[in-house]
């Protein structure tokens, strides 16, 4: 066999060794990527079934309704990707299935007023706005979904702020101090106000915000004027028993 040959045949199976290589990286880089792009979709359902489960006794059919959608998206996207689904990617499935297929009314469960309660509960709220932006961003749901569930976050968070500022006044009150009872129940007037037109049972809480905020500016001016009056009455009392101290004794 010649040199030439020889040579030959080494560089078609160096050549193929290369190919074969390079090929086998390539299905490994595509293998890694579909393994990532599983991972993200499984965070996704995971996050958005936590939030329908934290928010579920506030939200609306309908948005549950959205959640579930997004959640059963993104199973689709991993069933695509080849990869098998685990426990917490089942279970997100099943309470999608659950939101979509049979809602349950909102159960109108009262606001928390601890703050801390209060804040995890907005935190929540702000990661479904923010689900929402991505899911519109994505093409999952259209403009007119998108634009209900948004308006629905932001009168959660109104409630949720509402309720803290209540019970804070509340507070205020039981420690003799209408100053900041009236200061708190103006900051839950000005979020009612911020969202503009307001479904009927905000529009109460509006007026009995009110109403409330009124009484106790009356009683305020009252408690005020009382005050005045009598200072000014033991003032003309002194000065009638100097008057008198002056003149008879």
């Amino acid at each position: 066999m010649s040199t030439s040959l020889l040579i030959a045949i080494a560089i078609i199976t160096a050549c193929a060794a290369l190919a074969a290589l390079t090929f086998s990286r390539w299905l490994e880089q595509r293998r890694l990527e579909r393994l990532r792009q599983a991972v993200l979709h499984s965070d996704n359902m995971n996050k958005a079934c936590l939030y329908g489960e934290e928010l579920s006794k506030w939200l609306s059919p309908e948005t549950l309704q959205f959640i579930a959608q997004v959640i059963l998206y993104h199973q689709e996207q991993i069933q695509v990707l080849g990869i098998p689904p685990n426990a917490r990617t089942n279970r997100a499935a099943s309470m999608a299935e659950e939101w979509q297929n049979n809602p349950r009314p909102p159960l109108n469960y009262p606001m928390p007023k601890d703050l801390k309660k209060a804040q995890a509960l907005r935190q929540s709220v702000v990661s479904l706005l923010e689900l929402v932006k991505e899911a519109y961003g994505q093409q999952i749901v259209d403009t007119n979904i998108a634009r209900q569930v948004i308006k629905e976050g932001r009168m959660l968070n109104t409630r949720i702020c509402i309720g803290v500022y209540q019970a804070r006044a509340q507070n205020a009150l039981k420690q003799s101090s209408p100053n900041q009872a009236i200061h708190f129940l103006k900051r839950a007037e000005d979020a009612l106000r911020a969202l503009g037109e307001l479904p009927h049972d905000l529009q109460e809480l509006m007026n009995a915000l009110s109403g409330e905020i009124t009484n106790l500016e009356q009683q305020r001016y009252d408690t005020h004027t009382s005050s005045r009056l009598s200072e000014e009455t033991e003032e003309l009392a002194e000065a009638d028993e100097a008057w008198k101290k002056k003149n008879y004794d």
